[in-house]
């Protein structure tokens, strides 16, 4: 008889999904009982505005808020930590993030420290939480990261003399309470970042579905999310205003976070964390570019999965699961080197040994050690 595995799959965050959805900001708010709220955002959420609406139904229902919109891509964890500085005096009892996933990532780096005290490096690998963090509700205002359900905050360290490097924070007690997944704050992306923002998703969808961890719960909602990223990331990026179809890719976005919070990652994400902490280079491109090469390097260990997954898109070569994925990327218009993004030489090195060391290599469906990951970044350069 063949062993039967045990698997585990929970997810403790309240999803509500729908165009105008941020009008129940407020009933959550009052649902949880919050007296003071703290917005964390970015500079371009602020500039086009997309928060007022959630400012004014706050000062409606007597929720005083304290706003912090100065987080960067690929967030810092001193960023982190100047918010906690500014506020330690305040009274604060929840936190909304509004934006993609810098914001809500640094929002629960920000709930662990504010709750607990220390800097984020502290809290670094998963489980250092002792305890019920301050509660967040997740607003996404891009169609990638997943961070409104998952328990990870990953940021980037600069310290010493030692280069800049991608560290996560992983907790039970940082997964947002509620998301909100409204597709008219996504319509000002443009084409570009609405491409590559889906690119994330459906890296994830498909990391989540070749992983060592995954099993049947997480395989139906990375497959689902992976067939409607397919489907509709070509339409929205061909017609920006196609409201239903950024509902679709919202709603994508959070299964593969679900699917992949408990199936983890794999070597996509363990390079590309590494380049974004090295070079500063933006999550979702870097993950574009990366995908297609790690499919063909790890389709041995795994063909059938990865042929289902070719089969999803309509360019079907189940044969080619990379080539596939190549075409649909190129076809979106994103650069398909790390060069075309400005990147002439790596540190193969230090790069290397990045991904090599981080938690989601384990999972990834086929070994790799530091000389196959530098045979990697020779090809995505």
């Amino acid at each position: 008889m063949s062993k039967i595995n045990i698997s585990q799959f929970q997810v403790d965050t309240k999803i509500i999904s729908g165009a105008k959805a941020c009008g129940v900001i407020a009933d959550e708010v009052k649902r949880l009982s919050a007296k003071s709220t703290f917005v964390i955002s970015d500079p371009v959420i602020d500039s086009l505005g997309l928060g007022s609406e959630i400012f004014n139904a706050l000062e409606g229902i007597g929720a005083h808020n304290e706003q912090f919109n100065e987080i960067e891509p690929n967030p810092r964890d001193k960023t982190v930590e100047k918010m906690v500085l500014n506020l330690e005096k305040e009274k604060i009892d929840l936190i909304i993030a509004l934006g993609g996933g810098s914001v809500i990532d640094a929002a629960k780096a920000f709930a662990a420290l504010y709750s607990f005290g220390g800097k984020c490096l502290d809290y670094e690998g998963e489980g250092k939480v002792s305890g019920k963090a301050l509660p967040i509700i997740a607003i996404p205002t891009t169609a990638g990261t997943g961070s409104e359900v998952t328990c990870w905050s990953v940021l980037t360290a600069e310290h010493g003399n030692r280069p800049p490097y991608k560290f996560g924070i992983g907790s039970e007690y940082l997964m947002p309470i509620v998301a909100v997944l409204d597709p008219e704050l996504t319509l000002s992306l443009p084409p570009q970042l609405t491409a590559a923002t889906g690119v994330d998703a459906l890296t994830h969808a498909v990391e989540a579905y070749t992983s060592k961890a995954a099993n049947l719960f997480t395989d139906a909602l990375a497959l689902e999310a992976i067939k409607i990223i397919a489907e509709y990331l070509p339409k929205v990026v061909a017609d920006p205003g196609y409201l239903a179809g950024r509902h679709y890719l919202l709603q994508a976005s959070t299964m593969a976070g679900i699917a992949f919070n408990i199936a983890d990652l794999g070597a996509v994400h363990s390079m590309s964390e590494a380049v974004g902490g090295l070079y500063d280079l933006g999550h979702g491109l870097s993950n574009a570019i990366i995908l297609p090469h790690v499919i063909n390097y790890n389709y041995s260990a795994a063909p059938g999965r990865y042929s289902r997954i070719a089969g999803l898109f309509e360019d079907n070569n189940k044969d080619s699961c990379a080539e596939v994925i190549y075409n649909f990327i190129r076809d979106l218009g994103l650069p398909l080197t790390l060069k075309e993004v400005g990147l002439t030489e790596l540190d193969l090195e230090i790069l290397s040994e990045l991904a090599f060391e981080n938690s989601s290599t384990c999972f990834n469906p086929k070994p790799a050690d530091v000389d196959d990951f530098k045979e990697l970044f020779k090809k995505v350069l």
